[in-house]
């Protein structure tokens, strides 16, 4: 089967999705309108865009832009049976968010799952067995 990414925070995870939610706690910053060129079972990259909130002067009254990206998703962790992808690295090809980087990294686990389909971060399961 092929690895899952968890897309929306806390509902079960799917193959190729065209949205992540990359801030979970508010939606302020999401990658949308995704193609993927690669789907494996190891690693998975496409093209799209961020949507991201500037938050100013705060974050109800911010103002949303969009930054074209590629995306490149790894490390794999088991949840529930299936394995996630928990990592979203993302390389902006016209723009950069402020403050921000032309590559950012996003790490998508918990540390306490709010479900058995929630992916649990790997220094968590190193002891489990």
């Amino acid at each position: 089967m092929w690895p899952l990414v968890d897309y929306a925070c806390t509902v079960p995870g799917v193959a190729k999705p065209t949205t992540i939610i990359l801030a979970c706690g508010d939606g302020n910053a999401v990658a949308e309108q995704l193609h993927w060129q690669r789907w494996g079972t190891r690693r998975a990259s496409g093209t799209g865009v961020v949507r991201q909130n500037d938050c100013t002067p705060d974050c109800a009254a911010g103002t949303f832009h969009v930054y074209p990206a590629t995306f490149t998703l790894s490390e794999i962790v088991p949840a529930n049976g299936r394995r996630y992808f928990t990592r979203v690295t993302i390389r902006f090809t016209k723009g950069v968010p402020l403050p921000g980087h032309r590559v950012e990294s996003v790490k998508d686990c918990f540390d306490h799952p709010p479900a058995p389909f929630v992916p649990r971060c790997p220094a968590d399961l190193q002891g489990a067995g």
